[in-house]
């Protein structure tokens, strides 16, 4: 059962100069940096073919068609001040808005030179106001997956010898995680599919559309794949998911095509973190699952604030590092507080790094991602509703699987919505690994293989990782 999705979309923008934001941290949170220079690389598309990494070259993919931008900027206000004053100073006659989003005390708005050839005054005229704290270009973010060639419709990962779920569902029963909600900012849901029944979480949005809609129906199927991942159900058919107990929350981000804006991106992602049940039931948003990206080196200092607000609130952030065969993360997985998901693969007996995986200083992890099997909507491609697909994409919401089986264990009632939470469950996640390459972290494989049944052993999670004890021969 494989499914290859074409990629057809046509993208033309201008590579831009202009200064990073700069991100305000909270207590304990790393100071973000801006950037001065565009990264000129091509997008992470689906279905690119990946490049090699030669022995400690840095391999680049050069843009030449300029196709990493939407040629929009993303413009973050000083406090109190409104995008009408902004567009009414000299300078600025003929710029379009497109879109706002506030971020705590500040807003931030989506804006459009009237044409590239007037886009460096267009900059300094901004810059002029005294308005404006950052400004960056805005960026196409794709889904971060490979085709996978056929292969027989197991669920490999699963294994004691691999990412061992098998040994967490053992301690971590499906009912402690009904209340874990994992909010999978993707391509939408097939909402009809049987593994989701009862767990799909009210309130899920399109952000693909102005103002945000309720549709958050799945037409190009990598939504579904990553929700089912994360939290397909147990229930003696079908597949099952690494948090099989969990909710999802589907936030529509990605169209038809498999692109998004970082504004469609961050909107997803900041509903995602206000989200509430109605009525409320207890359910809180504790993971977010970014399996999209694009091979941009530069970190951006938007995603990093968004991740540093969910930090705040108990979230954990997991997102793809991206297809390209590179030594770096792709954005957003290389801003801070996320955790950065490369993939691996298997061949007989033996788990090695996926050849498409990227990896560098700012990878913190791998899982499982090659030739995966999960669900797909129905009206898409094979009927059955499963699909096999290969990619980071697919490593990503196994990670963000465990990650809810750790609320699941260690916080069932929602109650450590802090900080404090996150900080913990982010070093458990990185402690609880297989080691792959070298001793020690490397950036090929992080700080290695991610094991779901080392993260869940430990009696608390304040307490180091532990090897489980083995079973008792049969």
């Amino acid at each position: 059962m494989t499914h290859r999705l074409p990629w057809q979309a046509a993208l033309t923008a201008a590579t831009l100069l202009v200064p990073a934001c700069q991100a305000a941290p909270g207590p304990g949170e790393p100071a973000v940096g801006g950037s001065a220079r565009p990264a000129a690389l091509t997008p992470g598309m689906v279905g690119a073919q990946p490049a090699r990494l030669g022995p400690g070259a840095r391999n680049r993919m050069l843009d030449t068609t300029s196709q990493a931008y939407t040629g929009a900027f993303l413009v973050l206000l000083a406090p109190g001040r409104t995008a009408a004053s902004l567009l009414a100073a000299p300078g600025l006659s003929g710029t379009a808005i497109s879109g706002s989003l506030q971020l705590e005390d500040r807003l931030l708005v989506r804006l459009s030179p009237p044409t590239p050839a007037v886009e460096p005054a267009w900059r300094r005229a901004l810059w002029a106001t005294g308005a404006v704290q950052g400004v960056q270009p805005e960026a196409w973010r794709f889904t971060a997956n490979q085709p996978a060639p056929d292969m027989a419709a197991d669920q490999w990962s699963h294994r004691p010898a691999f990412g061992d779920t098998e040994g967490a569902w053992a301690i971590v029963p499906d009912a402690a995680a009904s209340k874990v909600v994992v909010a999978v900012i993707d391509s939408g849901l097939d909402e009809t599919h049987p593994e989701f029944a009862g767990r799909v979480a009210s309130g899920g949005l399109n952000t693909l559309v102005d103002p945000p809609s309720a549709n958050i129906s799945d037409d190009n199927g990598h939504g579904t794949h990553c929700a089912g991942i994360v939290a397909a159900a147990n229930d003696q058919a079908g597949i099952r998911g690494v948090a099989p107990g969990a909710q999802i929350l589907p936030m529509k981000v990605l169209d038809q095509q498999g692109a998004g804006t970082d504004m469609s991106i961050l909107q997803g992602i900041m509903a995602a973190i206000a989200w509430l049940p109605t009525p409320d039931d207890g359910s809180r948003v504790r993971v977010l699952s970014l399996s999209l990206g694009a091979a941009l080196e530069d970190v951006s200092a938007l995603y990093a604030q968004a991740f540093a607000m969910a930090r705040r609130r108990g979230i954990v952030v997991v997102a793809a590092s991206g297809n390209e065969s590179l030594d770096f993360v792709g954005s957003p997985a290389n801003a801070p507080l996320a955790i950065a998901v490369g993939s691996t693969s298997r061949y007989l007996g033996w788990e090695r790094l996926s050849g498409f995986s990227n990896g560098g200083h700012a990878l913190a992890l791998v899982a499982p991602g090659a030739a995966i099997l999960s669900t797909y909507p129905r009206t898409l491609g094979d009927a059955s509703g499963y699909a096999v697909e290969s990619g980071t994409s697919m490593a990503t919401p196994f990670v963000a699987g465990v990650a809810a089986q750790l609320v699941a264990r260690y916080d069932p009632g929602n109650n450590r919505l802090d900080a404090t939470w996150t900080d913990l469950a982010r070093a458990r996640l990185l402690a609880a690994v297989d080691d792959l390459g070298p001793p020690g972290r490397d950036d090929l494989y992080g700080e290695g293989r991610t094991n779901a049944h080392l993260a869940v052993y430990p009696q608390t999670l304040e307490g180091p990782v532990v090897q489980p004890t083995p079973a008792p021969p049969p």
